[in-house]
């Protein structure tokens, strides 16, 4: 009799998937928001006019050169009405050009261009106010997103610590029920506060899963569900010191209202110019 030994080779692929969540934070979120917000590049170009600007000013000091021209032509010009002999009279042309260049040398100006600078750097700067009070604002709706994704997920874990302890209840009193010792409508109630518990549970995961889209569409980012959200860590400094990007427009302004001031009373001061052509 002869025997016959079959070998079976399975080979078995293990793939371990880890998957890493990476750790978020109200700091990285704000920073991303920077970045990915339009009116963040604003600011660049607000201070790329504002150097263009101060270069136009300054230009005010270099001597400025004119450059002119005339032509006229007459259809008719005086003459001798006399001819003498062996005389050649001199006749006037009817065509007449003039060139010239003009040169001006700024002086003295009672230090109005430098006020003009000065009052362009303040324009720049409330510039940059704006767009700063427009960045908090959205800040403010970055921090509020962040902080009820960390609520939702809270809320989640206490309702699934509920959903537990109430799905053990239900086992002791499924065995209740089967031996007789306890009520079937005690079972059916605990039944239904479970139904309601998964109904929560996912009006939550949709919240959380709506909450994270929005901050996406304002960081930029591609956060899941996956992603830890970490509750930020903060120090309470007392003090009356109020830093809000109103309060520094407000002085930028009160700050080129006296620079226009002083461009006013600039105004009746002589100016001194040199010419030469």
């Amino acid at each position: 009799m002869k025997r016959y030994i079959l070998v079976i080779l399975v080979s078995l692929n293990l793939v371990g998937f880890s998957q890493t969540k990476e750790q978020i934070n109200l700091h990285f979120c704000i920073s991303e928001t920077e970045k990915n917000y339009p009116l963040s590049n604003q600011k660049d170009l607000i201070k790329a006019a504002n150097e263009l600007s101060q270069k136009i000013i300054q230009s005010g000091f270099l001597p400025q050169l004119a450059l002119n021209g005339q032509v006229s032509y007459q259809s008719d010009v005086t003459a001798f009405p006399i001819a003498l002999p062996n005389v050649s009279m001199p006749q006037i042309s009817k065509d007449w050009y003039k060139l010239n260049i003009d040169v001006s040398q700024l002086i003295y100006d009672g230090g109005a261009l430098k006020m003009q600078q000065s009052i362009s750097a303040s324009d720049a700067e409330i510039e940059q106010k704006s767009v700063e009070i427009e960045l908090y604002k959205v800040k403010q709706i970055v921090q509020t997103t962040f902080f009820n994704i960390l609520l939702l997920k809270e809320n989640k874990k206490t309702i699934l610590l509920l959903q537990n302890e109430l799905a053990e209840k239900l086992k002791s009193i499924e065995s209740g029920v089967k031996n007789g010792v306890i009520l079937p409508a005690h079972r059916d109630n605990l039944k239904a506060e479970l139904i309601k518990i998964d109904q929560n549970l996912f009006e939550l995961d949709l919240g959380i899963e709506s909450a994270i889209k929005n901050l996406n569409i304002l960081t930029g980012l591609e956060l899941t569900k996956n992603h830890t959200f970490q509750s930020p860590q903060t120090k309470t400094k007392l003090g009356s010191e109020i830093n809000r990007p109103e309060l520094s427009m407000f002085d930028a302004q009160i700050s080129k209202l006296d620079l226009m001031k002083e461009m006013t009373s600039l105004k009746r001061r002589p100016r001194v110019l040199g010419f030469g052509q």
